[in-house]
């Protein structure tokens, strides 16, 4: 849906390179509810038809998504176990319609990050993910997350006096680990990504999650209290070594 064609939808997907492996099904704006259930109908089943050699992922424009008789359409994609449906649109973590409100992971652009140069730009705090390998897994995240969150309630603190910001009596110890170990992970989290290269000049990576919670769980631990910020920056051969 909205003022594109799917020639330029495709010229969109062209400058990221994946323009190969994808497949457009494409409603104009002002199409009734009828003809985007159509659409959605057609797509689900190609999908379906896709998933026999391999895993699909299925992205579907939340306008669309939302539109009455849609979602039924959508049904045979949602249930096939080697399709991901992913909803793109501008709604709001939490604040989203129903149809939203139960998705097993939900990601939320960052600004502020993306001004940063932090890669990917995606919000840690505000996105999340039921998908947990063990209990452990549940529990890294867990703390993880507090740990940024807490990160961001001190923030303009660091921002206007530094570390030494805490040094007053009001400020305990866990106050200072909490913006020395969360700026850590924050950095630590960055990515080198395969869709960036022509923009970046570096290769992309693919990290592990065994290694990304391994490095989470030494950042909480406070082992790289001592490393440089900087340091972690699209690093995978982390070390507590670092200097």
């Amino acid at each position: 849906l909205g003022d594109f064609t799917t020639e330029n939808r495709m010229l969109q997907w062209r400058n990221l390179a994946v323009d190969d492996v994808i497949e457009p099904f494409f409603a104009p704006d002002g199409s009734s509810p009828a003809r985007a259930a159509h659409v959605a109908e057609r797509a689900a089943r190609r999908a379906v038809e896709l998933a026999d050699a391999g895993p699909v992922l299925l992205l579907v424009y939340t306008r669309l998504a939302l539109m009455d008789g849609v979602p039924g359409a959508l049904a045979p994609a949602i249930d096939h176990p080697a399709i991901t449906l992913l909803f793109l649109g501008t709604e709001s973590i939490g604040a989203g319609p129903p149809l939203l409100a139960d998705l097993d992971a939900a990601l939320t652009f960052a600004l502020d990050r993306a001004r940063q140069g932090l890669w990917p730009a995606i919000d840690p705090i505000r996105s999340y993910s039921n998908a947990f390998v063990d209990e452990a897994h549940r529990a890294t995240a867990t703390a993880a997350r507090r740990l940024l969150l807490r990160c961001r309630d001190l923030q303009p603190i660091y921002e206007n006096q530094g570390l030494a910001g805490f040094d007053n009596a009001f400020f305990e110890d866990d106050e200072r680990h909490a913006i020395v170990r969360g700026r850590r992970l924050d950095r630590a989290l960055t990515q080198l990504l395969f869709v960036a290269e022509a923009w970046t000049g570096a290769p992309g990576e693919f990290v592990p999650l065994a290694r990304t919670l391994e490095l989470a769980r030494t950042v909480l631990a406070g082992e790289m209290d001592d490393v440089a910020e900087e340091t972690l920056l699209f690093r995978t051969d982390w070390s507590p070594r670092w200097t």
